[in-house]
């Protein structure tokens, strides 16, 4: 029998040991304590004996799933739900005087509860629960709502190590409408033990914290609970499907420099990649959140390549022009002179090496080759080594 599975029969056995204890009066017995206790109560007066005094209200807050996040609007989809506790002194009743009934379960309009608010959700402040969620109170006036919540909040985003990057999402619940000291409002941890794991997210961490705002010189307050969840994203799919096919493509856009020139796919070698990396790199863009507030060091690691990839394309054509001699020496071209005096080693008036000869040109273009190989390779595996040091770091 599963784990799960058990606490399904623990948690049905207590049920209905609290249903059979705590109803076990008689009919009369249970309508006589709500005509006594439940029907003179107005839900609109806070349930103490003192109103000087502050009730305090705590809850628990159990998160089941964190159903969606979208980088674009900055939006956390949240599906929980509350434990929300407070001592009603107007409804405790002593239970031998009704039968030992010790529970009720009156309708949330006949007595009081707290005007629980979510902020900071997109469509506004929301109020948390309805009617059809139900109460339940024992004899000593210790009340509990569970409302459930499906929250779509603000949440901002930081994806600068996308996809290796972690989330911190906060969730504000506060009272509406308090005057202050009428009302205090804690919380009584969080609760993940329900929590549904996200094909994409990883829950890792959560907490709380209690703060008070104040309003008018301190006429009204909002107590506030804030929620903190930190989740983490999952990156091998991005990894297999983005990063790795990059590497691939950085890595084949050097062997431009090694294809001889003679061979006459040099140029259409290196165009190739180009497009070919065009082509994937507005694929994976489409893939990637697109946001303005932080830019992803993998779309930076991405362009780069592209840019690379078209100075390939711009030294092959230069070295097939060098191969073929469509560059010409001379007096008109006195940085042509230097620079195939460098890459040949002789001079170009040399009686034993014409600088119009086929062959001059040849080696001038293997030299190049293997200049700009060894260039290009140190570049690409720079920004790259860059690229990893940055969501290390």
């Amino acid at each position: 029998m599963s784990r799960k599975l058990v606490l399904d029969y623990i948690s049905l056995l207590w049920t209905f040991c609290v249903i059979h204890t705590g109803m076990s009066g008689s009919l009369e017995d249970t309508k006589r304590l709500f005509k006594d206790k439940v029907e003179p109560l107005n839900p609109r007066i806070r349930p103490l004996l003192n109103q000087s005094e502050t009730i305090a209200v705590s809850f628990l807050c159990h998160i089941s799933a964190v159903t969606d996040f979208d980088e674009t609007l900055q939006k956390v989809s949240m599906t929980s739900w509350l434990d929300v506790k407070w001592r009603d002194e107007l409804i405790a009743w002593n239970a031998s005087g009704y039968g030992d009934v010790t529970k009720i379960s009156p309708h949330p309009d006949d007595i009081w509860r707290p005007n629980v608010a979510v902020d900071g959700t997109f469509g506004g402040a929301e109020l948390v629960g309805d009617d059809t969620i139900i109460i339940i109170v024992n004899n000593k006036g210790d009340a509990l709502w569970t409302p459930g919540i499906k929250s779509e909040t603000f949440c901002r985003v930081d994806i600068s190590k996308y996809p290796f990057d972690t989330q911190v999402c906060k969730i504000d619940f506060f009272n509406w409408g308090t005057i202050s000291g009428e009302l205090s409002l804690s919380s009584d941890g969080i609760d993940t033990s329900h929590f549904y794991r996200n094909g994409e997210w990883d829950l890792i961490d959560t907490s709380g914290r209690d703060f008070i705002i104040e309003y008018n010189d301190g006429e009204y307050s909002k107590p506030h609970v804030e929620i903190t969840i930190t989740i983490k994203r999952r990156p091998s799919t991005i990894c297999l499907t983005v990063i790795l096919p990059v590497i691939l493509l950085s890595l084949i856009n050097v062997c431009a420099f090694i294809i001889p020139a003679e061979s006459g796919e040099k140029l259409s070698f290196s165009v190739t990649v180009l497009l070919s990396l065009a082509v994937f790199l507005s694929f994976i863009n489409s893939l990637m959140p697109q946001t303005s507030e932080t830019i992803s060091y993998l779309s930076i690691w991405i362009s780069s390549q592209l840019v690379l990839s078209s100075v390939v394309v711009l030294l092959a054509s230069i070295n097939l022009a060098i191969h073929h001699g469509q560059i010409k020496s001379g007096k008109t071209n006195k940085a042509f002179d230097r620079a195939l005096m460098w890459m040949t080693h002789k001079a170009v008036d040399d009686s034993n090496y014409p600088a119009k000869e086929n062959h001059m040109f040849h080696s001038a273009s293997d030299k190049f080759d293997r200049k700009c190989l060894w260039i290009i390779f140190g570049l690409t595996i720079s920004i790259m080594l860059l690229f990893f040091v940055a969501l290390i770091v």
